[in-house]
């Protein structure tokens, strides 16, 4: 991509999270954010559709950086998939706050968490071998669930634990489950 191109689509995000910061997405126009960073608004256009689309094309953004991390762990052991989007997440602290937060989108956390959820149903086939597909099914929904509510009151509390905090409480608990299983079906 052009250096000028990816300048002026950086000076427009940076100008958008600034605003989000403050407001919601509602209340933010295109005129606004074009007058705040000098820039036309037929170059605005010229990337994105309105603010939404802004929004949009940064939570992709986002949620492709995180795969990247993923794939570049080289990890397919259950939860260490989770690990890249804690620590990305954590890295990136007051921007993921700003994007789920009431001016932006409240469900961008349940869209990146839902990342989890993607990957673990190809560790649930191996990890989980004395299980019919239904109960890979319940499986699935019972840990991705469950994660999710860690996510979620990790966030409340301030992200204060680390990634391998989370991930060592994460793989006792799903230990826990499989050995608990293989005793049922055993």
């Amino acid at each position: 991509m052009d250096r000028r191109i990816k300048n002026t689509k950086e000076k427009i995000r940076v100008c958008f999270v600034e605003l989000l910061r403050k407001k919601p997405i509602d209340e933010i126009t295109v005129t606004e954010l074009c007058e705040k960073r000098d820039i036309n608004r037929a170059t605005f256009y010229k990337y994105y559709e309105n603010q939404y689309d802004l929004l949009d094309k940064l939570e992709q953004d986002y949620i492709r950086e995180i795969l990247d991390d993923i794939e570049k762990s080289g990890s397919e052991e259950f939860p260490m998939l989770i690990r890249p989007i804690i620590e990305k997440v954590k890295s990136t602290q007051d921007y993921f706050s700003i994007l789920i937060s009431e001016n932006g989108d409240r469900r961008f956390r349940d869209k990146v968490f839902s990342l989890c959820y993607k990957e673990n149903m190809k560790i649930i086939d191996g990890y989980f071998k004395n299980c019919d597909e239904t109960q890979k099914k319940w499986l699935f929904y019972f840990m991705g669930e469950g994660l999710n509510g860690i996510f979620r009151r990790w966030l409340a509390d301030g992200m204060k634990e680390s990634a391998d905090d989370i991930v060592r409480f994460a793989k006792a608990v799903v230990d826990s489950v499989n050995e608990g299983f293989e005793k049922h079906n055993g």
